[in-house]
């Protein structure tokens, strides 16, 4: 669980706000975010970007 720290959170959560209108920037995020931060994922997923993290995100959904 060591990307559920406050600061990834944090971390995370500014980011995906920051890059959500820039899809290039946003598909940069993606890249440096998905493999340490399951909580991008599951953000990624809300916002209907399921074919991205799909399989990911339902480990994540089922680890909670």
């Amino acid at each position: 669980n060591f990307h559920d720290s406050n600061i990834v959170r944090k971390k995370t959560i500014k980011g995906i706000h920051q890059k959500k209108r820039k899809k290039n920037s946003f598909k940069n995020h993606l890249r440096l975010s998905y493999k340490h931060c399951l909580i991008c994922e599951f953000k990624i997923k809300n916002r209907g970007r399921t074919k991205i993290f799909e399989s990911m995100g339902n480990d994540f959904q089922e680890s909670n």
